[in-house]
């Protein structure tokens, strides 16, 4: 991953992305996944600059939100204390090792808003094993995803216009990619237009199949429980533009 793309006019544009509205679905969403779960501290990551973590601690959950963004970590902390909620935010990579982050073990984990696919097969393999080492027996991990194979490769193209809202202004974004169908490798340039000004940011993202994904699961201790394509609770189908991942750590 590059810890380049994450920075300037790419953090406007994914503050921007999600109204308060969608926000508050999304921790509806959670909290419904959340309801069985064996205790309430929970994990967000990455957590962005807080949105999800927040307004779940706003429903008294104990939230640890872990990014590697210096200036969103550093924008949730400002605002976590003006509400005056109690959540610790981390700045860390999540390729390291943070599995000393809680005294308490994480009765549920998350990882939204397309988040996931930053790291080699490899990477996210040690992931999963730092999320099973740090979650009690019986948690819960939600993973949302627009990356999984049989739901990228049916809706993506090779380039895509956007419009978006930046500086509290329209602006357009344009995403070239170049997907490698052997390696499984999808590099996207992302083309930021505004007032005739053009920047341009890269990112690659690993493309996996849901069996893939659900094999470094299993590998980690945990158990796929549902592939959900919507915040309704739809079933997933092969070709819906979005995956969402429940799956329960098992109880030893």
């Amino acid at each position: 991953m590059d810890r380049s793309f994450f920075k300037g006019q790419i953090l406007d544009i994914w503050r921007s992305s999600k109204s308060p509205e969608e926000t508050a679905h999304e921790v509806e969403f959670l909290q419904e996944q959340f309801a069985d779960i064996p205790n309430q501290y929970l994990l967000d990551f990455p957590c962005g600059a807080g949105r999800l973590s927040m307004g779940l601690a706003m429903l008294d959950y104990i939230v640890t939100g872990i990014d590697s963004c210096t200036e969103y970590i550093a924008e949730a902390k400002r605002t976590a204390k003006a509400l005056q909620l109690s959540v610790q935010f981390i700045e860390q990579d999540l390729r390291h090792d943070f599995s000393s982050t809680s005294f308490h073990k994480f009765g549920g984990a998350f990882c939204m808003g397309n988040s996931f696919g930053y790291f080699n097969m490899a990477e996210t393999k040690h992931l999963f094993s730092q999320l099973s080492y740090c979650m009690a027996p019986g948690a819960k991990l939600v993973i949302e995803s627009e990356a999984i194979a049989e739901s990228y490769l049916l809706n993506v193209g090779e380039r895509e216009w956007m419009e978006v809202t930046l500086n509290e202004k329209k602006a357009y974004l344009l995403v070239k990619t170049n997907y490698d169908p052997i390696s499984g490798i999808a590099d996207a340039k992302y083309i930021v237009v505004e007032d005739e000004r053009t920047c341009e940011y890269s990112a690659r993202h690993y493309i996996y199949r849901l069996g893939e994904v659900a094999g470094m699961l299993d590998e980690a201790g945990f158990r796929l429980e549902s592939v959900l394509s919507s915040l309704d609770g739809d079933d997933f189908r092969v070709g819906d533009n979005k995956v969402i991942l429940i799956a329960r750590k098992e109880e030893k």
